[in-house]
């Protein structure tokens, strides 16, 4: 268990060049372990890689596909979605989330799947879609900045400017409401506390 969260660990403290290594000679010994894969993911996207890395850029979507199984199918589905939309392949993203009915019990999965849906609709320029996801998103966490700021520009693409208006006097006014998407990039850095529990606990 120890070793279960020093891994899934690695993607708080943003140093993917001490990450990577570990968590793939761990993949490599655990193979059936899909949660290893989502975390060689987001690693390999803290690391980074521009447009025109295609190799690196395989290498990410290719393990978030690993990922997509049994409990974290439906993170790494969003992350692998979230990704192509980023690289231009919208299309294949709204594909992705197709398969995955957004059901998952854990709120901020369910609010980040409506937020990147909204983004990949957009790409593909089905503005009245991504605006009904965009709004699902702002029902699922009523506070979170980041779905009114995604309404906001895109009321402001339509020039629908009093609505546009609205949700940035509500970006500015809000205060003290967490946004789920604000710990997007950190992996499991959400479960950090709970996870840290287990190994407590494992260890008394």
């Amino acid at each position: 268990e120890f070793r279960r969260v020093l891994f899934r660990s690695l993607e708080v403290i943003w140093q993917p060049d001490l990450g990577v290594p570990y968590v793939m000679r761990a993949a490599r010994r655990c193979p059936s372990e899909p949660r290893l894969q989502l975390a060689l993911g987001v690693l390999l996207e803290q690391a980074g890689a521009d447009a025109g890395d295609q190799v690196r850029s395989q290498q990410i979507a290719a393990a978030y596909r690993d990922a997509a199984k049994g409990d974290t199918a439906s993170e790494a589905n969003l992350r692998r979605a979230w990704w192509l939309t980023r690289q231009g392949n919208a299309q294949e993203a709204i594909a992705i989330l197709a398969v995955d009915s957004s059901s998952s019990p854990d709120p901020y999965l369910r609010y980040t799947y409506s937020l990147v849906r909204g983004h990949a609709l957009r790409a593909l320029g089905r503005l009245d879609d991504a605006d009904a996801a965009y709004r699902q998103a702002l029902t699922l966490s009523p506070g979170a900045q980041s779905a009114r700021i995604a309404l906001m520009t895109l009321m402001t693409a339509r020039g629908r400017l009093d609505e546009a208006a609205t949700f940035a006097d509500a970006v500015q006014t809000t205060r003290d409401q967490a946004d789920p998407w604000w710990t997007y990039t950190r992996g499991d850095g959400r479960m950090i506390t709970a996870l840290l529990a287990k190994v407590r606990e494992a260890t008394r």
